[in-house]
């Protein structure tokens, strides 16, 4: 069979080790650790699923060359020869995997909290980037040094616990790159080179290692921008800095920077972007809205002014379009993070010449902005494995095969559907739409002006998943009790979702004026004016944004204090709430419908004073409510009944597909 990805399945070579492919597993911080920075065997398995994924390269996530510079709680620790052993056992479970294992060494610098560990934080100068947070400690020049010989230590470490590659982080905010960009490095002395302190790490830790030593940094940091400037910067891609603020480490000053790294040893150059100082930095981890290979342009650049390896990152799913990448030459390698989460056989898949078997990313943003940030340890929005053990999520075979039902095809009935079926279930599945995807299809990747389109990647993977596991699809037919009592299933899983609310009691609903949101996002109706108030500040947030970038004069009415707060919405309701600004929308908080007429509608404000705000179109996107009325009906039928998804709360994608795993492993 021909190669369907030659460049991507080609081997190439960083320093002296060999890669099987150009495909690596990028750091991702987990907080799976143990409290005190050791080894557990959750962090074990989960890059044990990473390493027997045909990536040719397994990165561990940044881990402390300080504890006291640890930057989260369970964060990785290289800090003395006694974490060498857990080091190793997580070294030895990626080579068992069958890829080559490097590890992420970071120091947060002025990005720590003091109140977290207890001890000041320093950095380059005494600037932060984070304004809840006590301004570091300008650093003396044996405290620099102190840092560097930790950097040092921590590779020796690492080296003999096993690693084939050191990678050191220079990007996002950490001590490394703070010295890299003149914004954070106001020093005057020699170390107020930004390519210095990198140099002198990089050159020492090779006078004590034998192994490759490469390092990660952000090509654009994209500090000194207003928030406004940050949204118009995404939008487009940089070509010149003649608008951007000066002093920063942009790519224009990167490129003189990246040779001088190269001449004291890199044997590779890892190129993100941004500085992961606040949650309005959408370059660290590009969201939803954004298209993908956002940053590669960063690492096209960078490659033509080294003649080492050079790794690009960021929202980069689709394995076409990472083959074009190495085949036109923007870059060697790439990298994947959240990808190498949501299918951890990914990079094999593509080797075997199967993607359209990829469970492909949906940038949802779980495993990070929602998790990690949060303070939770690592989990993924669409596969269930990842952070868990297999006792908790290995599929068994069931000993008593059952005859199962299950009501609704959006992602969790399909879900549910798919794991039932893998465990020897004879599953049937019953849809009243004539397509599956449920409100991810039908709605939530259907606003005219706002991408959201990798949402459906899920949809798509998992009805590819129905078909070849042969699972019974009934289509455009709708589940009753007549209907039950034909099949007489054993089991059944109700996964029929939620709908939308209308008020009641408010004088007006019912006038042709009003429109429900899912009736505009499925076509139903189609007749929005050019003045619109959207009613519901969180299920409204996005088609305020898609309205507002169509023209239309909006206004977002919310009767609680913030908008965009929808369960679904907490990994990009800080770049959402951007665009909310840029489209022209008119947020009101604390108001409270009062009435609709035909000229528009009345709200009442904090102080119950009503006012009529005039518009043509009303737009109802109010909090959603479980679709639950058969649920008791079937209950008195079949022994065994589930619920899964919004059926039983309304919230997010992972809500749905995590409660259908576990519903499917139980019957």
């Amino acid at each position: 069979m021909r190669e369907m990805f030659p460049y991507l399945c080609e081997p190439i070579r960083i320093g002296n080790v060999e890669l099987k492919n150009r495909m690596v597993a990028n750091p991702m911080v987990g907080l799976l650790a143990g409290e005190d920075g050791y080894v557990t065997d959750r962090l074990l398995e989960l890059y044990r699923q990473r390493s027997r994924g045909g990536f040719a390269l397994v990165v561990v996530e940044a881990t402390a060359i300080r504890r006291e510079s640890s930057v989260t709680a369970r964060m990785l620790v290289a800090d003395h020869p006694r974490r060498q052993i857990g080091l190793g056992d997580l070294a030895s479970a990626i080579h068992e995997g069958g890829a080559k294992a490097a590890i992420q060494l970071a120091d947060p610098g002025g990005n720590a909290d003091a109140s977290w560990m207890g001890t000041a934080s320093w950095a380059p100068s005494n600037i932060t980037l984070r304004p809840w947070v006590a301004p570091p400690k300008e650093m003396t020049e044996e405290e620099i040094e102190h840092t560097i010989q930790r950097y040092v230590d921590a590779a020796v470490i690492c080296s003999r616990a096993g690693y084939d590659m050191i990678m050191l982080h220079g990007a996002h905010g950490f001590l490394i790159h703070q010295f890299m960009t003149p914004y954070l490095n106001r020093r005057t002395d020699k170390w107020g080179d930004s390519a210095l302190y990198a140099m002198e790490v990089i050159r020492r830790i090779k006078e004590k290692v034998d192994c490759p030593v490469y390092i990660r940094i952000s090509g654009d940091d994209f500090l000194g921008l207003t928030p406004r400037e940050r949204v118009r910067a995404f939008a487009t891609t940089y070509t010149s800095d003649s608008d951007r603020s000066r002093g920063t480490a942009n790519l224009e000053h990167m490129l003189k920077i990246v040779p001088r790294l190269v001449e004291a040893g890199a044997d590779a150059i890892d190129v993100s972007a941004g500085t992961g100082a606040s949650m309005d930095d959408y370059w660290l981890i590009q969201p939803i809205y954004k298209k993908m290979g956002v940053i590669v342009y960063l690492a096209e650049a960078i490659r033509k002014v080294v003649k080492v390896p050079v790794i690009t990152a960021g929202k980069l799913m689709n394995p076409k379009l990472c083959e074009s990448i190495i085949a036109g030459g923007r870059a060697d390698i790439v990298a994947f993070g959240r990808v190498s989460y949501a299918d951890t056989d990914f990079a094999r898949k593509i080797v075997e010449n199967r993607p359209q078997d990829i469970r492909m990313c949906t940038a949802c943003d779980y495993c990070t902005a929602v998790m990690v940030f949060g303070m939770s340890s690592a989990r993924c929005a669409i596969n269930y494995a990842i952070g868990r053990m297999p006792y908790e999520y290995e599929l068994k075979p069931a000993v008593n095969p059952r005859k199962v039902l299950v009501v609704g095809g959006g992602v969790a009935g399909m879900e549910a559907a798919r794991v039932a079926s893998l465990r020897g279930h004879r599953v049937t599945l019953y849809e009243k739409e004539k397509e599956l995807g449920g409100c991810i299809a039908r709605l939530a990747t259907n606003i005219p002006h706002l991408y959201t389109s990798n949402l459906n990647h899920v949809v798509k993977w998992q009805i590819h998943e129905l078909e070849r596991l042969k699972v019974g699809l009934k289509l455009g037919k709708e589940v009753t009790s007549e209907l039950v009592d034909l099949e007489k299933p054993d089991v059944i899983i109700m996964a029929s979702g939620a709908g939308p609310s209308v008020p009641k009691g408010i004088p007006g609903v019912d006038k042709s004026n009003v429109v429900i949101l899912d009736d505009y996002l499925t076509k139903k109706r189609s007749d929005i004016g050019m003045s619109v108030a959207v009613i519901g500040g969180d299920n409204g947030a996005e088609v305020a944004c898609s309205l507002g970038r169509d023209g239309k004069k909006v206004t977002l009415i919310e009767k609680g204090k913030r908008v965009g707060r929808a369960p679904y919405l907490l990994a990009r309701w800080p770049l959402l709430l951007d665009y909310l600004r840029e489209a022209g929308v008119e947020i009101l908080t604390e108001a409270t419908l009062k009435s609709i007429r035909d000229e528009g509608v009345v709200v009442a404000d904090r102080r119950g004073e009503e006012h009529l705000i005039k518009v043509d179109t009303v737009l109802l996107a109010l909090e959603r409510v479980p679709n639950n009325a058969l649920t008791e009906e079937m209950k008195g039928k079949v022994a065994e009944v589930y619920e899964v998804g919004d059926c039983v709360e309304p919230k997010h994608l992972p809500a749905a597909i995590h409660s259908a795993y576990r519903a499917a492993q139980e019957i």
